[in-house]
């Protein structure tokens, strides 16, 4: 008689599967944290990683899926890529339909969820979208510099996407908008955005500063660069408070905190019927 050979049981359940991204899933750099990358900026790494020029990304997978907010033409899918996407496309950064419409368009496509951090968002209830953003591109040279020379991904915070926001809160020293070898302004995001790198020339932006004595002056620009900064990386817990029934622009809200002293996320959380400037 044939001994009998006894077999692991198989389990036939059926396995789920974890729906696929069509674009990578790049994780975000900072999220939580005072140098949380611009929204602008994740979709020049996006390209990056996917062996592209930013403005290929944006004319052959991105802009065609996001509908015209505005005009006659509101609702619809564009069929070209106009020139004065990127002379607008710093609004992505900040609080508007626009920025939300491609919020979601990335999520959707990369399958990485709060992409709304990158952003202004979290704050519309709260922060009027006038005087917020700079049209042009701002960095820090020391920042580009150190974070290539240890080896970590180079990229453009959010914080250097604010108009009131002049001096870098790390190393102290003033936003460069010129470029050091072609003299010349970017957009915030362009055809050939590459984050490091001058957009016109391809120049590489990174520099050794060497620090300077800090002025009072300088002083008062740095308190500001830290307060927004603070704001930023409270982001993920703003979602839980009320609407204001109107919103202010940051500058006033930066005057009544140097005026009385107090955080900006300390003036934001005060009701604005108490506050007097």
């Amino acid at each position: 008689m044939r001994e009998t050979t006894t077999y692991e049981a198989w389990e036939l359940r059926t396995h789920r599967l974890t729906s696929r991204s069509y674009l990578y899933p790049l994780p975000p750099i900072g999220r939580g944290a005072p140098l949380v990358e611009s929204f602008t900026s994740y979709i020049q790494r996006v390209a990056e990683a996917h062996a592209v020029e930013t403005g290929a990304l944006v004319k052959h997978e991105l802009r065609l899926r996001v509908p015209f907010v505005k005009g006659e033409r509101s609702g619809q899918v564009p069929t070209k890529l106009r020139h004065s996407f990127y002379l607008e496309a710093y609004r992505l950064n900040g609080t508007g339909e626009r920025a939300r419409l491609w919020v979601s368009l990335l999520e959707e496509l990369t399958q990485v969820r709060r992409l709304d951090l990158l952003t202004a968002l979290p704050w519309a209830y709260a922060i009027d979208h006038r005087q917020l953003l700079r049209t042009n591109r701002a960095w820090c040279s020391s920042c580009y510099e150190s974070w290539r020379s240890s080896g970590r991904p180079v990229y453009e915070p959010l914080l250097w996407m604010l108009q009131v926001v002049t001096v870098c809160p790390d190393h102290r020293q003033p936003l460069d908008s010129l470029c050091p070898v072609c003299g010349r302004t970017q957009y915030v995001v362009s055809s050939k955005s590459r984050p490091g790198h001058c957009s016109r020339c391809l120049s590489w932006l990174g520099r050794v500063h060497e620090a300077d004595i800090m002025d009072h002056h300088l002083a008062e620009h740095l308190r500001t660069a830290e307060m927004v900064a603070d704001l930023l990386a409270a982001s993920p817990h703003a979602g839980n408070r009320a609407r204001w029934r109107k919103t202010r622009l940051i500058n006033s809200l930066l005057k009544f905190c140097h005026n009385h002293n107090v955080s900006l996320i300390r003036a934001l959380a005060d009701r604005p019927e108490q506050r007097r400037e």
